[in-house]
């Protein structure tokens, strides 16, 4: 179980989004910057400011806070390798309309930050589930994002127990932290793709299922007791055949 440090509220929104109020009543008084008139993309974006408000008042130097929902925080260290050597763990048939924006043109400025992909799977499990609470929001791939940014949050896993095993090893609370997410954003992803205007066809999923060294971390990281099937489950799988 993740150990969460608990987060009181700062603010009092009241928005259409039972969620989104969850996400922006957490930002500090001086954290409205982060507004936007598309709800979802507020609750992403909101997510970035109390991620970087636990960081800096809770963490140490080259500590990391990630912010998911119902007063819940987390801090954790950054392990020894760059998003460089995460991005390219990424094989082609994993990386989606994404990949070039985050780790590829943000690299010069968080390239010493690995858990930046972190920061973002946080955000775009965040926007998508204020997202499925909007139905009124015109057709789109908001529903990706969550899946997408989970491949990559098992692509790091890999690539942290090439170049940092230690970690891995050592740092329950990340495990826990990977596990918790993953199982979080692909519900969103499974449940908000169920809505005609988040239906969008994506191969990521059928692809992730063929990975061997995403199998052979999860199988190191928890055994038997959360594998791909136990994520996507079959019927995800299946459909995207």
């Amino acid at each position: 179980m993740v150990q969460w440090m608990k987060l009181n509220k700062q603010q009092n929104h009241n928005t259409k989004s039972p969620f989104l109020n969850d996400i922006v009543n957490h930002l500090p008084p001086f954290g409205n910057q982060y507004y936007d008139s598309d709800l979802p993309t507020w609750g992403h974006e909101g997510t970035h400011g109390v991620n970087a408000y636990v960081r800096n008042k809770f963490g140490k130097v080259g500590q990391v806070g990630f912010y998911v929902g119902n007063d819940q925080a987390i801090i954790l260290n950054q392990p020894k390798l760059t998003l460089k050597q995460i991005a390219d763990t990424i094989p082609n048939d994993l990386r989606g309309s994404r990949y070039q924006l985050y780790f590829v043109n943000q690299l010069s400025s968080w390239n010493e930050w690995p858990l930046y992909c972190f920061d973002e799977w946080v955000a775009y499990t965040n926007g998508a589930a204020v997202g499925i609470e909007i139905t009124d929001r015109q057709h789109s791939d908001l529903m990706v994002g969550a899946v997408e940014f989970s491949i990559y949050a098992l692509c790091a896993c890999v690539a942290i127990d090439k170049y940092d095993p230690d970690y891995l090893k050592t740092n329950t609370q990340f495990k826990e932290f990977v596990a918790h997410e993953l199982q979080r954003s692909i519900k969103v992803y499974q449940k908000g793709i169920l809505f005609p205007q988040y239906q969008w066809d994506t191969p990521l999923v059928r692809n992730v299922m063929n990975n061997q060294a995403i199998r052979n971390v999860l199988q190191k990281m928890y055994g038997d007791s959360l594998t791909l099937e136990k994520l996507f489950g079959e019927k995800t799988w299946q459909e995207s055949n």
